[in-house]
């Protein structure tokens, strides 16, 4: 459910940044708000899978796509909101977590908005359970959200001391054809990217709890909303 990210948005916020926006699952339903949008990923086919997205909805003049290195990027603007959502931080390395929070500072306006969700301290016990113990393996009969491939064997470890989790996945694709993937993601702290922020220079960094799904591995996901004002 995206609404209550968008609702981390300010009323009057028309022209929005959006932090590793994948293929649009978030940007989408924010250009049919009404906003303007400039989405950067560092994934080419993600942002391919955006510009086809955007263009059959009729959002061509909303949505700008944009491939690459968020942690680097650099243009003449400025936004009254960016958004680092959808829980993409944890993909991320600490030095580019560090550069993208640079990047909001940068690219707001004077009384702009820095938008973040992360997992929330406890959270962890949904790892814990999925991957107890080295090498565990479930199976899925996961889509992505554009229906074009799923995920049917997944296995992985989950590290308690680096809350580092690693994920080898057997995906098939709609034509049939087989390939394996691995991702690498950590499960920062609340704290931790609220410290980052601050040293990044924003005067203040509000918090608030939200839930998300029931499942057969636990009750719920806690989530912490993090804005930042400059």
């Amino acid at each position: 459910d995206v609404a209550p990210t968008i609702d981390m948005l300010p009323d009057d916020a028309k022209a929005i940044l959006e932090i590793g926006s994948g293929s649009g699952r978030l940007t989408i339903p924010i250009a049919q708000s009404g906003r303007a949008v400039t989405a950067l990923d560092n994934s080419y086919s993600a942002i391919e899978k955006l510009k086809v997205r955007s263009q059959a909805l009729g959002l061509s003049d909303k949505i700008r796509a944009i491939e690459c290195d968020v942690a680097s990027y650099e243009e003449p603007a400025f936004y009254d909101a960016v958004m680092l959502v959808g829980l993409s931080v944890h993909v991320m390395e600490l030095g580019t977590v560090r550069g993208a929070i640079d990047l909001a500072k940068r690219m707001l306006t004077s009384d702009g908005r820095f938008c973040l969700n992360i997992f929330s301290d406890g959270s962890e016990d949904i790892f814990t359970r999925m991957m107890p113990e080295e090498g565990s393996v479930s199976l899925y009969l996961y889509r992505d959200e554009n229906e074009e491939q799923r995920i049917i064997i997944s296995s992985g470890r989950y590290n308690p001391i680096t809350r580092e989790i690693t994920q080898n996945w057997i995906i098939q694709a709609n034509d049939g054809m087989i390939h394996a993937a691995t991702m690498i993601s950590n499960l920062w702290r609340p704290s931790d990217i609220t410290q980052i922020i601050l040293d990044a220079g924003f005067r203040e960094v509000k918090e608030e709890m939200h839930r998300f799904g029931d499942t057969d591995i636990t009750e719920s996901v806690r989530v912490a909303f993090l804005t930042a004002i400059i």
